[in-house]
């Protein structure tokens, strides 16, 4: 099977397993970061790689990820404008 013909079945697979579960962007990102190719292996997408790969699983631990991912680290704080103040030169000489 070639490198196309494999990244074709395993979005499909995706597809089927997904079920209207997940955002199209999320599966994007899904699809994105496992079939990116081996550095070493050129012909090789990093989910062949896996030992072992449970596509259900997968999405599922992806949704989860995403989820404390997208979570802001700092809250946004409401900062007040700085007051303007006037100084009286003549005053210090």
């Amino acid at each position: 099977m070639t490198l196309e013909e494999r990244k074709i079945e395993f979005i499909a697979e995706v597809h089927t397993t997904a079920l209207n579960k997940y955002s199209d962007e999320m599966i994007s990102d899904f699809i994105g970061y496992w079939t990116e190719l081996d550095r070493k292996k050129k012909n090789v997408m990093r989910f062949e790689g896996e030992k072992y790969f449970s596509m259900g699983r997968r999405l599922g631990r992806w949704a989860k990820n995403e989820k404390q991912w997208n979570t802001p680290k700092i809250r946004e704080t409401k900062v007040n404008e700085p007051k303007l103040i006037q100084v009286d030169f003549n005053k210090y000489g």
